[in-house]
């Protein structure tokens, strides 16, 4: 499987729809570009579906370097519970797609096919 385009925004609708646990927790968000923190610090969100996995890795670390949650299981400021949600999300999209289904894929990746055919 791809991690790009269609595949890697499909995985992302499913992983959004098995949120619905969670619903009442982190209610719909509405898409946002930006997200400031109750502290003041301005974090970029892209839409979920959009990115590549090391876009999800890249933004991740963007938002854990923003501190919000001070080391802790959840935000102590009610106002960055968006964060929160979005951030929740992005880590599963992570996980699902990014560290499972590449585990699963048998496929070998693209720069050792471009050795091999070199070789011959």
């Amino acid at each position: 499987m791809h991690l790009y385009g269609p595949s890697l925004a499909a995985a992302c609708c499913a992983v959004l729809i098995s949120f619905d646990a969670g619903a009442q927790e982190c209610p719909a968000i509405v898409w946002m570009d930006s997200f400031v923190t109750s502290k003041g610090l301005s974090v970029e969100l892209p839409d979920i579906g959009t990115l590549t996995c090391d876009e999800i890795v890249t933004t991740l670390s963007k938002i854990d370097s923003t501190r919000y949650r001070e080391n802790g299981p959840r935000p102590a400021d009610p106002a960055d519970t968006p964060l929160y949600c979005y951030e929740k999300k992005l880590a599963q999209v992570n996980y699902e797609v990014c560290i499972i289904e590449r585990r699963q894929s048998a496929a070998p990746p693209v720069e050792a096919l471009r050795q091999q055919a070199e070789k011959q």
